[in-house]
């Protein structure tokens, strides 16, 4: 049973810069804590957490903290409207659930003293539009996953209400239908003047974030009415981050908690299908009630990042009553310096997109995809019966739609040390084998890459990826292509990286967006429409769908996904090529890597050469894997037309090739193929053939003599 939990916010820092840590003591009265650098994260070579002696060390008081979750649109303050004026709230509706519950379309409602109107799905799943005391419904008016306008109506004048309800998207064959209802006596004066107006959600009695009643589904073009004047009306259409504006009467909205825009509206004529051609037809908002931006927690501690603390990755710690979790701080070096020569990527934007990822709960087959029996541990468990933790980009929402969006605000269970060697976890092999061999890094993050571009990686001889660089944003692509093009060289030392193509926008910070178009490795698919990114209304998907395939970038792409950790590696002719011999120096044998905490050292998922997307034509594959079972399967964007001998056995492109190349500017890229690399690295007391090539490449890669492009002139 989870007894604490704990965030911090930003995960990145330098010196002087103030972290902000987020504690919930859900059991006891008092919790421990303090900060600990990670060398290894891995329980299976041992945890190895260094403490790091801070001004928030010690025994802490505690309370429970309520997390804020569902999004919703707040109008604040809300217009005024003369409690004497006729009304009329006008919206289109495309439900998720309709039969879920009591769920809010529209408010301005007290629920203590039932003042106010409400238009809302009732827990029979009828539309139901209340003023005061009177309320009126339309049993069965509302369709699953269909188009429905709404017009509410309160007239003080007659003391009448009025509901009436138009379909138009119905299943062939079934006419469009127009449904009204109205009562009588509708007693007293309507003041709004002092409740916000909210959309999808109902506001907090307390004025809180803590909203109820959530909505799941899409809401289109909401107005505002008195009379026949229009007073308000609502902008959803795509490329305004949490900000809505009302064109109209000037009664802007923000959206909280990061419902998806660029989604599909009432006229969308399945005729285009980028936003930004015709943001008209993409003016909707999808609601959630599990949506989850930012926790809202209290503040607990501020870390302010001592001076002497080198560059690398930290984490507090918090205990309680047996329990333990931790939250990340990446400590980066001083802004506009370097203080070693090697810079360790720390791949932030991928371990957001998994966070609290869920789909090995619900996914038929995960097992025979793993090729093991999947051992939940306490936090999958507390995941699976805390909702409010939220979900991961690989995950379906609660009612069925896919989750775009995943955030850092909030406990982050799944990547934790002593947890499932994934991601940031799998990437303190490397640390640890760093730590090992003595070699000096600065370590900097996806958000730092993508904010500094690459000024940051320019002042590095060399830069090191980890096991699983998979989520990328363009000012990342961009900035990396101008390092190699410089004369950087990179050491990728991973499987399925730079894979899908990733968004951020300015109003949400420590959020990612992700839209899995067309194919690609996924869990969850998109819906038809809604293939391009609101954050940057570019293609969502595969970088490799947008024409910049990782292979021009690095020479290798994702070819193959298997994690029954079997195969090994074999030199190929093109090991002895003088360009590249040198990095199987100490290496016996034509065969190496049989063996790593994960099994083989090329496995996992792995990464191939393909000249057709790019790959440069003098790169060198100077080994490949070979031996893997029939788990080893190929990614989905290469199979044009399935068939029985795609597995590995019988098919021999599937395989990890370890490539070299030099860019004409005088650097280099060498690239393992494999996200099992680095899981080989500290085995045997980091004496291995995985750790050999490895110590060969960052020794010459952090040499000061130039590589000699082969087309160069000698």
């Amino acid at each position: 049973m989870k007894q604490v939990l704990v965030y911090t916010s930003p995960w990145d820092a330098r010196a002087g810069e103030t972290i902000d840590v987020h504690v919930s003591l859900l059991a006891g009265d008092t919790y421990d804590l303090d900060v600990v650098r990670v060398i290894s994260g891995d329980a299976a070579l041992g945890l190895d957490l260094r403490p790091m002696p801070s001004a928030i060390d010690g025994e802490h008081p505690g309370s429970p903290q309520r997390t804020a979750i569902g999004s919703a649109m707040i109008v604040d303050p809300a217009p005024r409207l003369d409690p004497m004026l006729p009304f009329t709230i006008d919206l289109w509706v495309w439900p998720t659930t309709p039969m879920g519950g009591r769920q809010t379309l529209a408010a301005c409602w007290s629920e203590a003293d039932a003042q106010g109107f409400a238009l809302e799905i009732c827990a029979d799943g009828s539309p139901t539009f209340r003023v005061g005391s009177a309320a009126v419904s339309i049993p069965g008016a509302l369709a699953e996953r269909r188009w429905t306008h709404l017009r509410a109506t309160f007239d003080p004048v007659v003391q009448r209400i009025t509901l009436a309800v138009h379909t138009r998207t119905n299943p062939p064959g079934e006419p469009a239908r127009t449904l009204e209802c109205s009562a009588q006596n509708v007693l007293g004066p309507l003041s709004l003047a002092h409740f916000p107006l909210t959309f999808a959600a109902l506001a907090d009695p307390e004025g809180g974030r803590h909203m109820r009643h959530h909505f799941n589904g899409k809401l289109a073009r909401p107005r505002l009415l008195s009379g026949e004047r229009l007073i308000a009306g609502w902008d959803f259409a795509p490329g305004g981050g949490a900000h809505v504006p009302d064109p109209v009467g000037g009664h802007d909205g923000r959206l909280i908690n990061l419902p998806a825009r660029a989604v599909t509206g009432p006229d969308w004529a399945a005729d285009m299908f980028d936003w930004r051609a015709a943001p008209d037809q993409w003016d909707a908002v999808h609601f959630h009630a599990d949506d989850l931006y930012d926790a809202c927690w209290d503040v607990s501690h501020r870390l302010t990042i001592p001076a002497d603390w080198p560059s690398g990755y930290y984490t507090v710690r918090v205990r309680a009553g047996g329990d333990v979790s931790y939250a990340p701080i990446f400590v980066l070096p001083p802004r506009g310096a370097a203080t070693a020569p090697l810079a360790v990527l720390a791949s932030t934007l991928t371990t957001i997109a998994y966070a609290n990822y869920q789909f090995h709960l619900r996914v038929d087959m995960n097992e025979v995809s793993l090729g093991r029996v999947h051992v939940l541990t306490p936090d999958d468990v507390y995941l699976r019966e805390t909702p409010e933790m939220g979900v991961s980009t690989y995950d379906l929402h609660a009612d069925g739609s896919p989750a775009r969006y995943a955030t850092r605000l909030r406990p982050v269970l799944n990547n934790m040390p002593g947890g499932e060697p994934w991601n940031l976890n799998a990437d303190t092999h490397l640390l640890a084998w760093l730590d090992h061999i003595g070699q000096p890094y600065d370590l900097i993050t996806d958000e730092a890459l993508h904010a500094e571009g690459a000024d940051l990686l320019g002042r590095y001889r060399a830069v090191m990826t980890g096991s699983h660089p998979e989520y990328w944003t363009t000012p990342m692509w961009d900035a990396l292509e101008t390092y190699l093009s410089s004369g950087g060289r990179l050491l990728y030392l991973g499987g399925n990286g730079f894979y899908w193509r990733t968004g951020v926008h300015p109003d949400w910070p420590g959020a990612v967006e992700v839209r899995r178009a067309a194919t690609g490795a996924r869990h969850v698919a998109e819906t038809p429409g809604d293939d391009h990114m609101a954050s940057t209304g570019e293609l969502g998907g595969l970088w490799r769908r947008a024409g910049r395939p990782p292979n021009a970038l690095v020479g290798v792409g994702f070819r193959g996904i298997g994690f029954d950790g079997v195969g090994h590696y074999r030199r190929t002719a093109a090991a002895a090529d003088p360009r590249a011999a040198w990095l199987l120096d100490g290496v016996q044998g034509e065969t190496f890597g049989a063996d790593g905490l994960l099994g083989s050292a090329a496995g996992g998922e792995i990464d191939a050469i393909d000249f057709a997307l790019g790959t440069p034509a003098h790169a060198l594959v100077i080994a490949a894997s070979e031996a893997h079972t029939c788990n080893m399967q190929p990614a989905p964007e290469d199979i044009l037309m399935p068939h029985p001998a795609m597995a590995a056995p019988y098919n021999p492109s599937l395989r990890a090739e370890m490539t070299f190349f030099e860019t004409p500017s005088g650097g280099a890229v060498f690239a393992t193929g494999s996200l099992n690399w680095c899981a080989a690295l500290p085995l045997h007391g980091c004496v291995n053939e995985a750790s050999v090539i490895t110590a060969n490449a960052v020794q010459r890669f952090l040499d000061s003599e130039v590589f000699l492009h082969p087309g160069a002139d000698k």
